[in-house]
């Protein structure tokens, strides 16, 4: 028995919409990593940013030890907010970069620790 031609579009209709909030559910589900927070190993560089605030960091390594450096800029003078960069290195070891406060304020920063790899974020304060 053939289907009519206003039933085969509006079960052709049903079908996309089904896909259409399918691929919506699945997309939400595998967000992509933060643009903010990087982590990074020798020789590798990264420029994030997050709503008032950019940074720029480099990741070198010698002799056993990772060195990130680099800078942290606050971007949104008038938010009232500061911007700055925590580093996570090998045996639980956090350094935490100088606060970036004020439109255009940018502060310089530079760690060494043993291992090879680091996971670096920008932040922003309340």
């Amino acid at each position: 028995m053939p289907v009519s031609g206003f039933r085969q579009i509006a079960a052709v209709g049903s079908a996309v919409a089904l896909i259409a909030c399918l691929g919506v559910g699945s997309a939400q589900a595998s967000a992509p990593v933060s643009p903010d927070r990087q982590f990074g190993g020798c020789g590798q560089s990264f420029d994030p940013w997050i709503w008032g605030g950019e940074a720029h960091w480099v990741n070198s390594c010698k002799n056993g030890k990772i060195t990130v450096q680099g800078w942290v800029k606050d971007t949104d003078g008038l938010d009232n907010e500061c911007v700055y960069v925590v580093a996570k290195f090998a045996a639980d070891i956090t350094e935490v970069s100088r606060d970036a406060c004020g439109g255009g304020n940018k502060v310089a920063f530079k760690w060494t620790h043993a291992g090879s790899i680091a996971d670096v974020e920008l932040r922003k304060t309340r």
